[in-house]
């Protein structure tokens, strides 16, 4: 299995040893992990929603094409980034 693996903008830089340890159990897995530096923050859904709904979809599209275009699906240790990236409905 391949996942390209989003980490937001809180793991690297308040929760290092999260991803430290998630690479290490996947690897462990033999679960393979692709990064993507040009990926995006994903900012609080609320505070974004309420200042402009366009942008927060925006920001999220973005995030899945990048993923789409590895031909991979993302794997993502934050709750509120993976809220970020399922939650908009794209009617």
């Amino acid at each position: 299995m391949r996942f390209v693996l989003f980490l937001g903008c809180l793991i690297p830089f308040r929760l290092p040893s999260l991803e430290i340890t998630a690479r290490r159990v996947l690897d462990k897995l033999g679960v393979e992990i692709e990064d993507v530096s040009d990926f995006s923050c994903c900012p609080n859904t609320i505070a974004v929603e309420a200042v402009n709904d366009d942008y927060w979809y925006f920001l999220a599209a973005r995030n899945l094409a990048l993923a789409e275009k590895q031909g991979l699906d993302i794997l993502c240790l934050c709750s509120g980034c993976s809220e970020s990236l399922k939650k908009p409905t794209w009617n």
